[in-house]
């Protein structure tokens, strides 16, 4: 894959939760109520902020994404991470790849960024990025021993 490419994917897994970040800034007591309903009802918290807020982050990243005049796969998979049985796109590949992403940070609990509720995502996206279920937890096995590693190397706890 060619770097430019690389870079992208990267920026996507960085930037696709920053609708969170922009929510928050300007309604931290509202967005603290989505937090709470989406744990109170075991929702996933995009649906709590739709919700709340008759909006979701997705939306704000796009937004975002505008404003910064960002665009193809990492403007998709900023605005669509959560919608990929509706996303008809050309990015499909990107979106997808930052849907497993967001899945596996969350199966790894590494971070939640106010989610609590792991959404499987569904089987086209497995399908289409070419990779299972099975393989992920076999690969996360390896990314578990990595992360105990970077823990005592840089003497975390835990």
């Amino acid at each position: 894959m060619p770097i430019r490419r690389r870079e992208e994917y990267f920026i996507s897994g960085l930037l696709h939760d920053v609708g969170k970040v922009a929510i928050a800034g300007c309604f931290l007591d509202k967005y603290f109520e989505a937090i709470e309903k989406a744990n109170n009802e075991e929702i996933p918290l995009f649906e709590a902020e739709k919700s709340v807020f008759n909006f979701d982050h997705q939306n704000v990243g796009l937004l975002i994404t505008n404003h910064w005049r960002l665009e193809g796969g990492i403007k998709d998979a900023i605005g669509h991470h959560h919608d990929t049985d509706s996303y008809e796109g050309e990015y499909k590949t990107m979106v997808y790849a930052v849907c497993i992403a967001d899945y596996i940070s969350m199966y790894l609990k590494i971070g939640n960024a106010g989610n609590t509720e792991l959404i499987k995502p569904s089987d086209k996206v497995f399908e289409h990025l070419g990779i299972s279920l099975e393989e992920i937890a076999a690969a996360n096995e390896g990314l578990y021993a990595e992360i105990e590693k970077a823990r005592v190397f840089l003497n975390l706890s835990h």
